[in-house]
């Protein structure tokens, strides 16, 4: 814009002044005016080849921007390219040239980045081992953001020991695993609970009906005259007390029986030892006064 210059008319004065505009007007505003409005902070953008451009305004005093990405460039020229884009942080695609083709025909493959993992908001619950202790993981079949753990023990190999011994744990103060050791065998002979079924005849019952059952040393040396020598030792009853059953049968009958039952028990030299017992009623029985301790008995799985 050209003024008339009042000193003189041989220079004139220029004055630069903005175009106007129909789209975004510029308020006509003064400094004491936006003195004291506050604009809004705007987001910055973040994404690769975004660029923050004029958009209007928010009021007389504020202006608005806004991110638009920048034109893309075109995409190379080769066969089975790489095209790799997240939009999260990328306005254009990047691409990638394989090597050579092979025999194989081109093939496009697209690979999309995500910024979020199905896991990654998930708190598993934590498990806390001793100090001697070795924390193990697995996959969890039913939850595969959280795998079970357990604490384990590395102990060592078990000892083998002879048949005339025994494995025995010696516990230890903060270990583990306990440690393990061989000893012999020793006498253990007590009076078992066994249940059993009595039959006579036709006539049965299931009871219960204790005997002596556990582990005695014996052996067989040789004597200076090369003669074997046995030394049996049996778990065999030291205390009996007679138990009385009653037998039922087919024809609504009863039969009773009493047995010599072992109230305690040892290990003794082995003898060829009997008991008896005896039978009395009516009913379909077999008629037999005597038997052999526990013979006629068969044993209930």
């Amino acid at each position: 814009m050209v003024k008339s210059n009042p000193n003189g008319d041989c220079c004139a004065i220029y004055e630069c002044i903005p175009p106007t505009t129909t789209a975004n007007p510029l308020p006509t505003t003064t400094p004491d005016e936006c003195r004291n409005v506050k604009c809004k902070k705007e987001e910055e953008c973040t994404r690769e080849g975004e660029i923050k451009v004029f958009a209007g305004w928010e009021n007389h005093c504020c202006r608005v921007h806004e991110c638009v990405c920048q034109p893309c460039n075109p995409p190379p020229f080769c066969a089975g390219q790489i095209v790799i884009f997240d939009s999260n942080t990328q306005c254009c695609p990047t691409y990638e040239c394989p090597p050579p083709p092979s025999t194989q025909p081109p093939k496009v493959t697209t690979i999309t980045k995500t910024t979020s993992k199905p896991c990654e908001d998930r708190v598993c619950p934590t498990k806390y081992c001793k100090e001697f202790e070795t924390l193990v993981s697995r996959k969890n079949p039913s939850d595969p953001c959280c795998p079970i753990e357990t604490c384990e023990c590395p102990c060592k190999t078990i000892p083998t020991c002879a048949s005339d011994e025994r494995l025995v744990p010696v516990k230890q103060s903060n270990q583990c695993c306990p440690k393990l050791k061989c000893e012999k065998k020793r006498d253990e002979c007590y009076a078992v609970p066994v249940e059993m079924k009595i039959k006579s005849g036709k006539c049965s019952a299931n009871v219960v009906l204790s005997s002596c059952s556990g582990y005695c040393h014996s052996k067989t040396v040789y004597g200076n005259d090369l003669e074997r020598i046995s030394h049996c030792r049996c778990c065999s009853a030291t205390k009996t007390h007679l138990k009385t059953f009653e037998l039922p049968c087919p024809d609504g009958m009863k039969i009773s029986w009493t047995v010599e039952e072992p109230l305690e028990c040892r290990c003794n030299k082995c003898t060829e030892h009997e008991g008896s017992g005896s039978g009395s009623g009516s009913g379909s029985g077999s008629g037999d006064e005597g038997f052999t301790v526990w013979s006629p008995f068969e044993t209930k799985n």
